[in-house]
């Protein structure tokens, strides 16, 4: 799901705001 989810941050980048913060969010439970 993570490879899917890097692939609509390219397409949108809106998304990738998005993205970010729930990748910093995994970061934390890691």
């Amino acid at each position: 799901m993570a490879s899917n989810n890097e692939r609509q941050t390219m397409l949108t980048p809106k998304s990738a705001i998005t993205y970010s913060k729930e990748y910093f969010k995994s970061l934390i439970h890691l």
